[in-house]
């Protein structure tokens, strides 16, 4: 989840850029993204702080040598 004002409109590579570009490029070693829906209620509670989902943009993690599991 984004942080409003800090965040908005990051991606999840967005989100990876920022942390190498303000820290080590060895800080991060692995990132975990799902792509299972949010639940409603999980929803709610976040938007009690203004909280949005992350985009997960998939089509940019070869940019930093991701790779994708996807269950079947």
């Amino acid at each position: 989840m984004r942080q409003p004002g800090e965040t908005d409109g990051y991606s999840a590579s967005g989100h990876l850029r920022a942390m190498h570009e303000h820290t080590s490029p060895d800080l991060v070693d692995m990132v975990v993204l799902s792509s299972s829906r949010i639940l409603s209620v999980a929803r709610r509670c976040y938007a009690d702080y203004e909280a949005q989902p992350i985009k997960n943009d998939r089509h940019r993690w070869r940019e930093w040598a991701c790779v994708s599991s996807r269950r079947t």
